[in-house]
């Protein structure tokens, strides 16, 4: 991430792990955050440096309070997938068992969910400017406008579809339908 090389140094007696930063430009190594509970699996990609997700081997995820450098848990059950928005603020991710979305705000902890379709979430694109997202589910394809307490509306944009993909650069939307044509 950025000119940082991030890892995770799990010791399997204590069933800890400590995450370890190298600096590739300054040429050191740090601790960052506190050590957490259980075996890494994998680091959720992020397009910032300061947001860091650890997913461990029973799926429970932990997300870096940064100014607080430390980790807590994300969300309450199992992650399923998450995603990160462009600037790195916010997270928005799917919880084993639920059909529900929740965003969590990576500054404040605060995360909220809610439904946004009857059927499961296959991705989500977040929009450019972070306070926007799509959630493609099985039943169509949503744009989301999501404020600091709750999403405020969720129409449906388009039909189902195969695959989703958002260049914020050039602010559009392309998916492709279960026929293979693509829509922008």
């Amino acid at each position: 991430q950025g000119n940082r090389l991030i890892w995770a140094d799990y010791i399997r007696e204590s069933d800890y792990a400590t995450v370890l930063t190298y600096d590739t430009f300054l040429r050191t190594i740090s601790v960052f955050g506190d050590a957490i509970p259980g075996e890494p699996r994998e680091f959720v990609p992020s397009p910032v440096s300061d947001t860091i997700i650890i997913r461990q081997r029973t799926d429970v995820a932990f997300v870096l309070n940064a100014a607080m450098k430390r980790f807590e848990q994300l969300g309450s059950a199992p992650l399923a997938r998450a995603w990160v928005s462009s600037d790195g603020k916010r997270i928005a991710f799917l919880q084993a068992g639920s059909a529900d979305l929740f965003v969590r705000d990576v500054r404040t902890a605060v995360t909220i969910g809610f439904p946004v379709s009857s059927a499961p979430i296959r991705d989500i694109a977040w929009y450019r400017d972070s306070f926007h997202l799509f959630a493609h589910a099985d039943d169509g394809i949503f744009f989301l406008d999501i404020d600091e307490k709750t999403p405020m509306y969720a129409p449906r944009i388009a039909e189902p579809a195969r695959a989703i993909r958002y260049d914020s650069g050039q602010n559009r939307l392309l998916f492709t339908r279960e026929d293979g044509s693509r829509h922008f």
